[in-house]
């Protein structure tokens, strides 16, 4: 039994004692003042006595000796009685009335093995007295009536009256108690039945939920010969959201949109939440895909709309995955993993798109699975270097720097490109380890390339935005830079425009901790995402790479070449560098010069080699001196 109840079941009992004591002591203080006015003197005594007795049970039980209390106060009562009947009227006397009332206060202060002593001691009372008249040794007489009578009988059944009517109190108490008790027993029992079936922030039902309810949206689509459509849905760049607004505002857009989701589909259609941002619908009664392509393409709309939150508004957007039941299988796992799938390759599709799965999929989600396998043991293995692509000024032929491009040769499948495996580093958590050994092992390179005469050369490193947003990046940096001694001023990061555009506090307090570092910035594939100039000034970045893709198309597209023209001359007026990617002619060399771009590199040049090779390339190449 626990301290708590252990306390409040003392301190009923105490409080109970003390009641008893005041009924019983005001009975004998009215019937001690009766016998007097009467001059019944000798009654007047015992009853005295019996008040001394009672006075000092209770300040026995007041002092918390309660069982000492209750035994001196029983023994008090039943010596009163038996004296009363002893010498007065036998059994026929009227004190016999008060035995009842002991038995039950006996039960009341002392509990059972009380009851039963004093039960015990009154029948010896009874034999004892009728043994007494029967034998006629001890005759008593029943005298006349009298107003001591009328009075003692009366204060017995007050008394005994007050004291059933403290029973029932206690008793309507313990009863509504044991009510509010269940009530709460029954509310928790029905809130923890609640929170295992449903998520607790927004209400819908949880995974849990969803496979019961899956087994009943597939006997009823068997039964009409429909279909079932499995929706997994992912917000798009939920993430931002919590760390630029923090994640009260984060769980009140889950809210809405789960609002939403619910107000979109169907009253059988099932919405859930798995967790985060991710939800996971049930549509029932599906004729064919068409029909759950137009649900999919809705939902999308319906998210879409800008969210009045309370202290801001924004907007959202949601990548969703359709797995068919029962074309895509017909257990509820494989469907929600193919509809994730499904998801996957709708973000590759880009902001509020919808995909159904499809075979190819499976096949390259179960590449991807052995990819992320062989990643994990990769570094280990050795099948992970680094390749460096060089970099020129366009004004005097210099060799600047090198681009340090990760390189993975996979004992079966040769060259795994960096486009394949970077995203499954990123899914499977093994960006922040993957990031750390390139750093460490660009830098290690840049310093022997240093120690070597070649001093001047900045060594440019990608940064994955995860790797940002994971934080602890500018102590990464620092502490590699420590360890190898390479010059922080000679590393570059470089940076997607994404990070710039969606920084949280946490991001933009570390990119000035690096800069303080006097670790340079640049902006990779500049003109393929949403710019933000603001950005751009805010956390001193000094060089924009203009993407390949534009570069390379410059020759025969006039719209391309008037982007890297624009991107150059927007570039020079922030008083920042440019560097073209992708140059492979001498007709794309002449145009970025005529246009003013600072730097290039491309296949013109060189491919990225490695380290060694480009070690012999750089000691030819010319070169500004550190």
């Amino acid at each position: 039994m626990n301290a708590p109840l252990v306390r409040e079941i003392t301190a009923l009992r105490s409080h109970r004692m003390m009641m008893l004591f005041k009924v019983v002591m005001s009975a004998q203080l009215a019937a001690a003042a009766s016998y007097a006015l009467l001059g019944a003197w000798d009654s007047l005594v015992v009853l005295g006595c019996s008040i001394l007795g009672v006075s000092v049970a209770w300040w026995l039980a007041s002092r918390g000796r309660h069982i000492s209390a209750s035994f001196l106060f029983l023994a008090t009562l039943t010596c009163m009685v038996v004296r009363f009947v002893w010498r007065n009227g036998g059994l026929r006397d009227p004190s016999m009335l008060a035995i009842p009332g002991i038995l039950m206060l006996a039960s009341l202060v002392g509990g059972r093995r009380a009851l039963y002593g004093a039960l015990a001691v009154n029948l010896v009372l009874v034999a004892m007295v009728s043994w007494g008249n029967l034998g006629a040794w001890h005759p008593n007489q029943l005298g006349p009536m009298s107003w001591q009578t009328v009075i003692t009988v009366s204060i017995i059944l007050i008394a005994t009256t007050a004291v059933v009517a403290l029973v029932n109190s206690d008793l309507r108490s313990l009863v509504l108690r044991l009510q509010e008790e269940n009530a709460r027993a029954q509310d928790s029992r029905q809130r923890v039945e609640f929170m295992a079936l449903h998520d607790a922030l927004t209400g819908l039902p949880n995974r849990s939920q969803a496979r019961e309810r899956f087994a009943d949206l597939t006997a009823r689509s068997r039964r009409g010969g429909k279909k079932m459509a499995v929706l997994y849905m992912d917000l798009d760049d939920f993430k931002p959201v919590n760390d630029t607004h923090g994640h009260a505002v984060g769980d009140q857009l889950l809210k809405a949109v789960a609002e939403r989701l619910r107000g979109a589909v169907r009253g059988s259609d099932i919405v859930c939440r798995l967790g985060g941002d991710e939800f996971l619908l049930l549509l029932d009664q599906q004729a064919d895909a068409s029909g759950v392509g137009q649900v999919a393409q809705k939902l999308i709309e319906v998210l879409a709309a800008p969210v009045a939150l309370d202290r801001c508004e924004l907007e959202t957007a949601a990548s969703i995955g359709i797995a068919m039941y029962p074309d895509d299988g017909d257990d509820f796992d494989v469907l929600v993993q193919r509809a994730d799938i499904a998801m996957y390759k709708a973000k590759d599709a880009g902001r509020g798109q919808f995909r159904f799965f499809d075979a190819e999929m499976n096949v390259e989600a179960q590449l991807q699975a052995q990819l992320a396998m062989a990643l994990r043991t990769a570094l280990a293995r050795g099948e992970l270097e680094l390749h460096y692509q060089p970099q020129f000024s366009l004004a005097s032929g210099e060799l600047l720097g090198a681009e340090a491009l990760l390189r993975w040769q996979h004992p079966t499948l040769g060259w795994v490109p960096p486009s394949q495996f970077i995203p499954i580093a990123e899914r499977n958590g093994l960006i922040a380890s993957l990031g750390q050994w390139v750093l460490m092992q660009a830098c290690q390179t840049g310093k022997q390339w240093h120690d070597a005469g070649l001093g001047g050369l900045v060594l440019a490193v990608n940064v994955s935005p995860l790797q940002l947003r994971r934080g602890g990046l500018e102590k990464t940096v620092q502490d590699v830079l420590l360890r190898t001694g390479f010059p922080a001023r000679q590393l570059e990061l470089e940076l997607t425009e994404s990070v710039l555009l969606n920084d949280s506090l946490e991001v933009g307090n570390s990119l000035i901790e690096l800069r303080r570092l006097g670790v340079g910035f640049a902006i990779d594939d500049f003109g393929t995402g949403y710019s933000n100039l603001n950005y751009l000034t805010k956390f001193e970045v000094h060089c924009i790479k203009i993407d390949q893709s534009f570069v390379r198309r410059m020759a025969r597209s006039a719209s391309d070449a008037a982007l890297v023209r624009a991107i150059i001359q927007m570039s020079k007026a922030l008083s920042l560098t440019t560097l073209a990617e992708g140059v492979e002619d001498e007709e794309c060399l002449a145009q970025l010069r005529v246009m003013g771009c600072d730097a290039a590199q491309g296949f013109l040049w060189s491919p990225a080699m490695s380290a060694e090779a480009f070690l012999a390339f750089a000691q030819t190449a010319p070169r500004l001196r550190g």
